[in-house]
C-alpha cells in the first residue's frame, strides 16, 4: 500500500501490518521500545486507549493519557529479581549434578540388589520345595502309623475279643445276669442301668455271640511324630522365608520399573514428603508416592504427564485415585516442577472441583536450557 496509508487509522492490511501505531485494526500489535526496561508489543486495539501499556507511554501519543516514562525504575527493579533468580537456577543447576549422581548411584545399588534378591527368592523357593516334599514323606509315615493304631484297637475291641479278655466265653444268659447283678450290687448301680443292659442281652446264647455296641474308639487319633512335627515347623520357617524374599523382589522389581526422569534426576525426590499451609488445610505430597490435604487422600502417584504425541512430560507428575468428592469424581492433584535451589512445597490451589494443583522447587527441574532463556531475558535478547 502507499506509505501515506500507514497509520491513517484504516485497516488496509489483513494481517494489520499498517496501522501499527493505531487501533484501527484488531489483530495488530504495537511496538514498546521500552528503553530501559524490556521492549514488547502490545495490541494494535489498545493504542489511544486512555491505558498506558508502554512505561515509556508511547502507546497513548493521542493525548488521552499523560504517561510518564517509567521504564529506567521498572527496568531496575525487573532487572534485581531476574539476577537473583537466575542465581536461584544457577546455584540450582550446580545442585543439580548432585540428584544425577544419587540417581546413578542408586540404580546400580538396586541393580545389585535385584540380582542378589532373586537369587534368594529362588533359593527360599527350592528350599521351601524340599522342606514340602520332607513334611510328605513324614506325614505318609504318620499316616501308615495311624491306620496301623486303628486296626489294632479296632481287633481289640470287637466283641469276641472282649468277650474272651473278660474271660466270659461260654457263660449262659442266667449266669451272665447273675454275674451283673453281683456287679451292681458291689458297684451300687441303679436298677435302671441293670435292666437297661440287661434287655440287650440275647434270650438263649452263649456269651460269643452277643452283639456288643460299638463305642467310638478315640484311643487310635492321628499320629504325630516328632520328625514330622519338625517337618513340618521347617516348612512352614521356608514358607516364610519365600513369602520375604518374594516380597523384597517385588518392591526392587516395583522400583526398577518406575521413570525417575532423565538421568534418574527425580530418585532423590523418592521417600520424602514435603508440606505447605495454604489458608486452613496443609497440602502434602510425596513423589513417587501419595497426596493429601490435611488427612484427605488427594491420590496416589500415577506417573508423568504427556503430551498429545505421547511425549513424556517430565516438568509435571499426576497423583490420581484420591477420596471421592461428594457429588464429584475423585480427588487428583497435579505437581508442577520449577527449578529451585531447596526442595519445597510452594502452594496449592484448586482449579477445578476436586482437581488440585501445586508447584514445587527443586534442583532437579533445573536444567541447562532454563538457565540459558533466563540469561537471554536478561540480556534483552527475548521480548514480553
Amino acid at each position: 500500500v502507499p506509505f501515506g496509508r500507514v497509520n491513517d487509522d484504516y485497516c488496509d492490511c489483513a494481517d494489520g501490518s499498517d496501522e501499527p501505531g493505531t487501533s484501527a485494526c484488531a489483530g495488530g500489535r504495537f511496538y514498546c521500545a521500552n528503553a530501559g526496561y524490556r521492549a514488547k508489543f502490545v495490541l494494535s486495539s489498545v493504542v489511544n486507549d486512555g491505558v498506558c501499556d508502554c512505561c515509556d507511554g508511547a502507546d497513548e501519543y493521542g493525548g488521552r493519557a499523560a504517561c510518564g516514562n517509567t521504564c529506567e525504575v521498572d527496568g531496575a527493579e525487573w532487572r534485581a529479581a531476574t539476577e537473583a533468580r537466575l542465581r536461584a537456577l544457577q546455584d540450582g543447576a550446580a545442585l543439580r549434578a548432585e540428584y544425577v549422581a544419587a540417581g546413578g548411584s542408586a540404580a546400580a545399588t538396586r541393580a545389585t540388589a535385584l540380582a542378589a534378591a532373586r537369587a534368594a527368592a529362588e533359593t527360599a523357593r527350592a528350599a521351601r520345595e524340599a522342606a514340602d516334599k520332607v513334611v510328605e514323606v513324614e506325614e505318609a509315615e504318620e499316616t501308615r502309623v495311624t491306620e496301623g493304631r486303628r486296626a489294632e484297637a479296632a481287633t481289640k475291641s470287637s466283641p469276641a475279643a472282649v468277650a474272651t479278655a473278660l474271660q466270659l466265653d461260654g457263660y449262659s444268659r442266667e449266669a451272665l445276669v447273675e454275674l451283673l447283678l453281683e456287679v451292681v450290687r458291689t458297684a451300687n448301680a441303679s436298677q435302671a442301668l441293670v435292666s437297661a443292659i440287661v434287655a440287650r442281652l440275647p434270650a438263649e446264647a452263649p456269651t460269643s455271640s452277643v452283639v456288643w455296641t460299638e463305642v467310638a474308639d478315640d484311643a487310635a487319633a492321628p499320629y504325630r511324630s516328632d520328625p514330622g512335627e519338625r517337618a513340618r515347623a521347617a516348612a512352614a520357617s521356608a514358607r516364610t522365608e519365600e513369602t520375604r524374599a518374594d516380597g523384597e523382589l517385588r518392591t526392587l522389581t516395583d522400583e526398577d520399573g518406575t521413570d525417575f526422569g532423565p538421568d534418574a534426576v527425580f530418585y532423590k525426590l523418592k521417600g520424602r514428603c514435603f508440606d505447605v499451609r495454604v489458608n486452613q488445610y496443609t497440602y502434602s505430597a510425596c513423589p513417587f508416592g501419595s497426596a493429601k490435604q490435611d488427612h484427605t487422600s488427594l491420590g496416589s502417584w500415577s506417573g508423568w504427564d504427556k503430551a498429545a504425541d505421547g511425549t513424556v512430560n517430565y516438568g509435571t507428575m499426576s497423583f490420581t485415585g484420591g477420596a471421592s468428592c461428594w457429588n464429584g469424581p475423585a480427588r487428583s492433584l497435579k505437581l508442577t516442577f520449577e527449578c529451585g535451589a531447596t526442595d519445597a512445597l510452594l502452594g496449592a490451589d484448586e482449579p477445578e472441583k476436586c482437581t488440585y494443583a501445586s508447584r514445587f522447587s527443586t534442583p532437579a527441574a533445573c536444567t541447562p536450557a532454563a538457565t540459558t532463556a533466563l540469561q537471554a531475558e536478561l540480556s534483552g535478547k527475548d521480548e514480553l
